[in-house]
């Protein structure tokens, strides 16, 4: 079963509460995280997703994940309250601490500021997490670099594929997946192939303007590409290497070569990087 950990509502079930977790139910001097339910809780996957936000660096996802449920075990100093939301993101920075375990005072987080927290404490450090909203999700975790957008509708909306770490969004809402998808195949999500462009010659010119371009079919079955990405160049003097898809062809891999002030001949190698088809929607 996948488990789902999450910021979910106050005491009273609204938006608006004082901490800690007063929802909290089965504590004992044995079991100080109770059942883990509550304001922020674990719970078997639901779906209903719109996206989910996969760390590319499993040590992140691993990361995220176990904030999530420290902060979720820890119902004895942290509760649910839109206002004063981002007391757990604070607390932690001011204590040095990345673990909400260690957190020994009452804060308050929402499912966003839980978010922010354990991206930010995962080693993404972008000021913004502090803040994050769900209107900002998106805009916000992409543009850290870190993460890969996922929409497939079985994945969101059954947990087809899901990984421990990634990170759940839909309108208003957001939680944390803390187990993998236990049928999900060894088919790795990501796949990386290189692809040389070698004794490509660059003959004199105005810098700046474009010497040659070269293309490739880089099609893999299975996969849709995410991107590609200059792995290698063996005189920079000589060029500047753009690789692009283009020309209505997201299959083929087209690279640049802009004139550097140097003629001669260059080898330019070029990482493509593919994810599983059907974790991807339809508008990828």
């Amino acid at each position: 079963m996948i488990r789902i950990a999450q910021a979910s509502s106050s005491e009273t079930f609204t938006k608006y509460g004082i901490a800690p977790n007063q929802r909290r139910t089965g504590v004992t001097a044995a079991r100080p995280q109770g059942n883990l339910d509550g304001e922020l809780n674990i719970i078997n996957w639901d779906g209903g997703w719109e996206a989910v936000y996969r760390p590319i660096d499993p040590e992140v996802a691993e990361k995220i994940a176990d904030i999530f449920y420290q902060a979720v075990a820890n119902g004895s100093h942290i509760g649910y309250s839109w206002k004063g939301f981002t007391g757990l993101f604070d607390w932690l920075k001011n204590h040095g601490s990345t673990n909400p375990a260690d957190v020994d005072t009452p804060v308050n987080t929402d499912c966003t500021g839980l978010t922010g927290a354990a991206v930010y404490n995962a080693g993404i450090h972008d000021e913004r997490l502090r803040t994050l909203t769900t209107d900002k999700m998106d805009e916000i975790l992409m543009s850290t670099n870190a993460f890969l957008k996922l929409s497939g509708k079985d994945l969101c909306e059954k947990g087809k594929g899901i990984q421990r770490g990634d990170l759940l969004w839909r309108t208003g809402h957001a939680a944390c997946a803390l187990d993998s998808d236990p049928d999900y195949s060894l088919k790795p999500t990501f796949y990386f192939q290189k692809y040389s462009f070698n004794s490509t010659n660059i003959t004199a010119g105005t810098p700046g303007t474009r010497a040659i371009q070269r293309t490739r079919s880089v099609a893999k079955k299975g996969y849709r590409i995410v991107d590609a990405r200059l792995s290698y160049v063996s005189n920079s003097a000589i060029a500047n290497v753009v690789p692009f898809f283009g020309y209505g062809d997201e299959d083929r891999l087209c690279v640049n070569f802009y004139r550097a002030g140097t003629s001669g001949t260059i080898d330019a190698t070029i990482v493509v990087v593919y994810v599983r088809e059907e974790l991807t929607g339809a508008s990828w």
